[in-house]
């Protein structure tokens, strides 16, 4: 049952102190609120209320209250959509990022430092979110003594490289040649239906929707079979900002810092999340016991998906503590994660012009 005027009037008013001072919040400071126009009496009934609904609770009988997850969840709710980035703060981060446009195929290091430096939280960054890569582009380069260097890049940014033996009569145009027609056959194609098509292929049957062989390219069949072979799934993750953590009041106790700062050592239960949580390209908020990874650091996480053509191939997001300014963080993870999207873009676009006119 959706919570009535009243009622979310005052919810609003203890979150809000509540994520800025991190104590529990009593009636009366609720009740001296210029936005909540109700006597004192009044807020301590619908206090009780919210507390009794689960929305708020407290430690022991004389304290004021604090939100819980649900409670917190209804704010976000509530409230997401409504808090802008400054234009110049937005102008500022932007220029940030495509600074080091030509970095995020290699690293994804600078932008979980970035991410750590403007929200003063853990940045956290992941690729590919998805669980199979997906075939971006091959290359064959003559090494010299019949050696060939192979390499494929993923649409998640990866590279993979490997050397080859080739064939003694194939040229370098003709290694050229060949890299350009898989490449343009197999992309997007997931690696395992690739090394699928080309099991068919040593069969005699074509790997795609069109008949016939490919042209130009099935003397380097067998090099692609060897480059592809055994591909292991490569997830890159990069955390900064555990500083932010350790400086952080809610984490004054040993233990509890102990605790958040193993939620950052454990990247492979933060893929987990971010796998589960992520869906589509809406930014998600994750608060506490919705997830088992905030639940055990008492953390909060704001996360979302970027993409290139269409297709998403990593995540960006900040930990905080479950008590982190999520007003303040939202829009800073959807404007990374949006220009992300919007620099891949037009990174593809560059290359496949760069190819039409070569």
């Amino acid at each position: 049952m959706p919570l009535g005027r009243r009622q979310l009037g005052v919810l609003n008013e203890v979150v809000w102190r509540y994520l800025r001072r991190g104590v529990p919040v009593s009636s009366t400071q609720v009740a001296s609120a210029p936005a909540v126009s109700l006597s004192a009496a009044t807020v301590r009934n619908v206090m009780a209320q919210l507390e009794e609904e689960g929305f708020l609770e407290r430690s022991h009988r004389s304290a004021g209250r604090v939100p819980t997850d649900r409670g917190l969840r209804v704010f976000i709710d509530t409230h997401r959509g409504t808090s802008r980035l400054r234009r110049q703060r937005a102008t500022d981060l932007v220029s940030r990022i495509t600074v080091h446009r030509r970095d995020l195929v290699e690293d994804v290091e600078w932008v979980a430092r970035l991410i750590s430096d403007v929200t003063h939280e853990a940045g956290v960054v992941v690729r590919p979110i998805d669980r199979e890569r997906c075939l971006e582009a091959v290359s064959f380069v003559p090494l010299g003594d019949g050696r060939v260097l192979g390499v494929v890049v993923t649409t998640d940014g990866a590279v993979e490289k490997r050397v080859f033996r080739a064939p003694a009569t194939m040229t370098g145009e003709e290694l050229t040649r060949s890299a350009n027609v898989l490449s343009r056959e197999f992309h997007g194609q997931r690696v395992s239906q690739i090394e699928a098509a080309l099991r068919r292929v040593s069969s005699g049957a074509h790997p795609g929707t069109r008949p016939g062989p490919l042209p130009g390219a099935e003397a380097s069949l067998p090099l692609m079979r060897e480059l592809l072979s055994g591909l292991p799934e490569k997830v890159e993750m990069a955390v900064a900002g555990a500083g932010n953590l350790a400086a952080s009041r809610d984490f004054s106790k040993g233990r509890e810092l102990g605790t958040a700062l193993a939620v950052l050592e454990d990247r492979k239960r933060i893929l987990e999340a971010l796998r589960r949580f992520l869906v589509g390209d809406r930014t998600r908020v994750i608060i506490g016991r919705e997830s088992e990874i905030t639940a055990q650091g008492n953390l909060g996480m704001v996360a979302m998906a970027f993409s290139q053509g269409g297709r998403r191939i990593g995540a960006v997001g900040v930990l905080g503590p479950r008590r982190m300014d999520y007003m303040k963080i939202l829009p800073v993870v959807e404007l990374i994660g949006s220009t992300l999207t919007e620099m891949l873009d037009q990174m593809g676009a560059d290359e496949n012009a760069g190819t039409k006119h070569a």
